[in-house]
């Protein structure tokens, strides 16, 4: 096939991009012909010319083409301009698959995307030219099966705890589950990694710990914010930054419901409200579909009583945030 097409989370789009293009390549191309490109840096002309051109002195050309098919998603809104101004962008690169079926043997195209639906219509026009991967970022068990499979390509030992920890309090960021890996491998040298190592050394355990407590409450599992709340407290945060972290999500899920009742996608929900991990917007938007507006109605007043209780004396914040659990996770 003439093309790859390289979609889903950010972190194994980039791994499996690497792959491919090291085996394209065999990392010795000229600079000449390998290109790299932003989509909004190229039409479908300036790519006609690039596909077409023989390489210079290689037996290859390699083209890499970031975030094409996204531009086609837009925000799914129902605005007539704004489907008109898709229609456009559509019929631009409506030529695009007769490209990939005249350009020379010797030049291979690669587009790599992130969120796109699978309605993309740019999408439904290459797949049947391209190899495909499609790269979910894994979630639940599949998350700890990355975690260990990782491990194991790292030649680390780790524990099932540290598997779970790790999971817990990183989530599925898996950039950072990387990094951390890493740091870790290198402090146990050649020791099984532990969840006492775990927790002395990941960077992000007291923001992590935070958000995954924020989800909990949310998603109404008392045991699991009461453990959290534990170690939040153990970390030294108080009262008033965890009453803080709590109205920020609820203020999130707030502007995420009004942004999905517009017909916003999740890419640019991300944009709106300035988010940069793909991890929390799926979170965020995982965590509004299960709150009606009532929900959060009921949770902002919850917040206001106790936080209004600890100010006036009539409760100490401990017991104050240890009411507050039980009231925003009853059902």
């Amino acid at each position: 096939m003439p093309g790859y097409l390289i979609y889903g989370d950010t972190f194994l789009a980039y791994e499996r991009l690497k792959q491919i293009e090291s085996q394209i390549t065999s990392d010795t191309v000229l600079d000449s012909n390998h290109h790299k490109i932003a989509s909004h840096d190229v039409n479908v002309d300036e790519l006609r010319n690039m596909c077409y051109a023989l390489p210079f002195l290689d037996p290859v050309r390699l083209i890499i083409i970031d975030n094409l098919m996204a531009t086609l998603d837009g925000n799914r809104s129902s605005n007539r301009s704004h489907n008109t101004r898709s229609k456009n962008k559509i019929g631009e690169w409506e030529q695009l698959p007769d490209i990939l079926q005249t350009m020379p043997d010797s030049t291979h195209i690669i587009f790599v995307d992130y969120d796109i639906s699978k309605s993309n219509p740019l999408l439904k026009k290459l797949e049947p030219l391209c190899q495909s991967y499609y790269l979910p970022t894994p979630v639940r068990d599949d998350l700890l099966r990355w975690i260990k499979n990782r491990s194991e390509q790292q030649l680390y030992k780790i524990t099932p705890a540290a598997i779970r920890l790790l999971a817990d309090l990183v989530g599925n960021d898996l950039w950072t589950l990387h990094n951390e890996l890493d740091k870790l491998g290198l402090y146990v040298r050649g020791k099984p990694i532990e969840e006492t190592h775990v927790r002395e050394l990941v960077s992000q355990i007291r923001e992590s710990s935070i958000f995954q407590f924020v989800d909990a409450i949310i998603e109404q599992r008392t045991g699991v914010a009461l453990k959290l709340l534990q170690e939040i407290h153990r970390d030294g945060q108080d009262a008033g930054y965890i009453f803080a972290m709590i109205n920020r999500q609820l203020r999130l899920i707030t502007l995420t419901k009004d942004l999905l009742d517009n017909g916003f996608s999740k890419q640019a929900i991300g944009s709106r409200l300035r988010i940069n991990s793909q991890f929390v917007v799926e979170k965020t938007i995982a965590q509004t579909s299960r709150c009606s507006n009532h929900d959060i109605r009921r949770h902002y007043e919850t917040l206001t009583e106790a936080d209004l209780a600890i100010k006036e004396g009539r409760l100490d914040p401990d017991t104050a945030i240890h009411l507050l659990i039980h009231d925003l996770t009853r059902v």
